[in-house]
């Protein structure tokens, strides 16, 4: 018999499926297959709630096999959600919270959809199998418990959105053979499971047979009430003698092998960072998500690699071009080239990585089938169009789209300044787009020059010292600065946060974070995750469209969003330099989605 898994988890709301489930871990025991559910669960030192335990158990498991019917059963608690994962059940370094883990669109899942869910965060094996035409264990669901509505979204989710196979069953035995013939692809082929299954269908046979022998007798000489009620008998007999068989069906008996979604084939994917900071680390988590989830669901096996330079913040800016930061990059494109025998795609972090991998060759050397960049500030000006086996995400759609969504937050007559390097080629692409914007407001009539710029050396770094502290008596006069970086390093870093507490900076950082948006109170940013999500959306449509070439795709770009903590600009004195509407409560106001307030 082929090795099948060892260790399975058996999901299921246990007052609709229990007895299901049941049945169906004493049919996996009797081949020596450990399975568990819920109830298993015992005190583990380690963990603190429920859902931790569920990680726990499917970490553990090597496939999970999900009953879905028509019930949710209970809901975790919203505080368990918001609590961080430990570092013993994360895949990655990146802090998170188990709501990071949620679908879209879903503010929280039962339990039972969470054991789904956690067996793809954990990438093991599962097998879905959908009740329907059942009789469940508990006939009524308990509407302070179960949402129906949500398991339907749930249920689409699962076979529209991500497009998974599936197995119907109304019968536990049905159930049986269907998830032995899953967990033992070859069963076919497989001489002892075969005969196991044959023992089976000669016992149903002759369940059948007996039926149709006795009731024709006794329909000979019997009244109709007493036939009804003989046949009544029998079909419970019957059906006793099947459960006890536990591998008998009653219809279907020898179904085809379950459906599956058809391999086609391993996808390697070499993610390479540029300064393996915060917003990059989400950039790519959203990426791996994302591809991943869409790839399984095409039918491909799919390993992301993730390469770093090293530079970290070590380095200000890690161009290729730059003497150093280039041998630190030819190095590392080496590596890269000498250890991975197998290259499909590139997945680019930034300007600096993105231009790294193609000045380096690889595209052709490692024989790949392109490169998608994720975050790149202007695509245009990097000379990143028309690259061949290139294509990607901006990072916003654009420096005048961003000096647009500054100018809406902002009193007409507000002292905006921005901070920049000098030959720095992406600070230069936003300096750029907001003179552009300054030439058309003033072309439209509006000040002589909305943004004003303060320029420092290449080599040199943005530091406290360069931001004005402001005036309270004159706010439209006193300085808001923003960068495209910089700002978020001081904001960021520890041995700032005493000065900071201490001081009303007026900054607008250009990356999301809470701490950021704490401090400052306002960040126009984009949601970084999202970043990633549509560079890997490109890469399906390369796969689902083999001959289209990836530069003849059109650069996509996650909007602007405004991020506004009310209570931290009053404390920082900045209301008097907001538009009033952006302050309102939403049921005063009209505000756009691309306005995130909070108190």
């Amino acid at each position: 018999m082929n090795t099948p898994p060892r260790r399975v988890f058996i999901s299921r709301v246990s007052r609709e499926l229990g007895s299901h489930a049941e049945e169906l871990r004493n049919a996996l025991q009797s081949v020596e297959i450990a399975a568990r559910t819920q109830l298993s669960f015992r005190q583990e030192s380690d963990t603190e709630t429920t859902l931790e335990k569920l990680s726990k158990y499917i970490h553990d498991s090597d496939v999970v096999l999900c009953l879905q019917g028509t019930y949710t059963g209970a809901f975790p608690p919203v505080s368990a959600l918001d609590r961080p994962i430990h570092p013993a059940a994360r895949t990655d370094r990146d802090e998170k919270t188990w709501r990071d883990l949620l679908p879209p669109s879903f503010e929280n899942i039962s339990y039972t959809q969470w054991e789904f869910v956690l067996s793809r965060y954990w990438q093991k094996t599962a097998f879905i199998f959908l009740a329907s035409g059942h009789q469940p264990d508990s006939p009524k669901p308990r509407p302070e418990i179960d949402d129906l509505p949500q398991q339907q979204r749930f249920l689409n989710y699962l076979t529209s959105a991500l497009g998974l196979d599936r197995n119907a069953f109304d019968h536990p035995d049905k159930l049986c053979r269907h998830a032995l013939c899953s967990l033992w692809p070859q069963h076919e082929k497989d001489t002892e499971l075969k005969k196991t299954l044959t023992r089976y269908d000669a016992k149903l046979d002759d369940i059948l047979r007996s039926q149709k022998e006795v009731g024709g007798k006794i329909e000979s000489g019997m009244d109709r009430g007493a036939k009804i009620s003989r046949r009544i008998l029998l079909s419970v007999g019957a059906l006793t003698v099947v459960t006890v068989a536990g591998f008998g069906w009653l219809a279907n008996r020898r179904p085809d092998r379950p459906k599956s979604i058809p391999h086609r084939g391993h996808l390697s994917v070499v993610a390479i960072m540029g300064e393996n900071v915060p917003y990059e680390k989400a950039i790519l988590q959203g990426f791996k998500d994302e591809f991943t989830k869409q790839a399984v669901a095409r039918g491909y096996t799919v390993s992301i690699a993730v390469e770093d330079p090293g530079f970290g913040m070590k380095v200000k800016y890690a161009s290729p071009d730059d003497p150093d930061a280039g041998r630190v990059w030819d190095s590392l494109m080496l590596k890269i080239h000498e250890s991975h025998k197998q290259i499909d795609y590139f997945a680019t972090l930034g300007t600096h990585a993105t231009k790294a991998v193609i000045k380096s060759g690889l595209l052709s050397e490692a024989d790949t089938k392109g490169l998608v960049y994720l975050g790149v500030t202007e695509p245009r000006t990097s000379g990143l169009i028309n690259i061949p086996k290139v294509a990607g995400v901006q990072y916003g759609p654009g420096p005048v789209a961003y000096g647009d969504a500054l100018d809406s937050v902002f009193k007409p007559d507000q002292n905006l300044v921005f901070l920049y390097n000098l030959g720095v080629e992406q600070d230069e692409a936003v300096r750029e787009g907001l003179e552009k914007l300054n030439q058309r407001m003033r072309e439209a009539g509006g000040p002589p020059e909305r943004f004003k710029f303060t320029a420092k050396p290449h080599e040199t770094v943005i530091e406290i010292a360069d931001i004005a502290l402001p005036d309270p008596a004159n706010p439209s006069q006193s300085p808001i600065y923003f960068a495209w970086y910089g700002l978020d390093n001081i904001l960021s870093l520890v041995e700032n946060y005493g000065i900071i507490r201490h001081k009303h900076l007026w900054v607008v950082p250009s990356t999301y974070s809470p701490k950021n948006l704490e401090h400052a109170g306002i960040v126009i940013s984009v949601v970084d995750d999202s970043v990633g999500k549509l560079g890997a959306g490109i890469l399906m449509r390369k796969l689902d469209h083999p001959n289209e070439a990836l530069d003849q795709y059109d650069v996509v770009a996650p909007p602007f969003i405004k991020w506004i903590h009310r209570s931290t600009i009053r404390a920082n004195g900045l209301v008097a330099t907001i538009r009033p509407e952006l302050l309102m409560n939403e049921s005063e106001s009209n505000r756009d989605e691309t306005v995130i307030v909070v108190d």
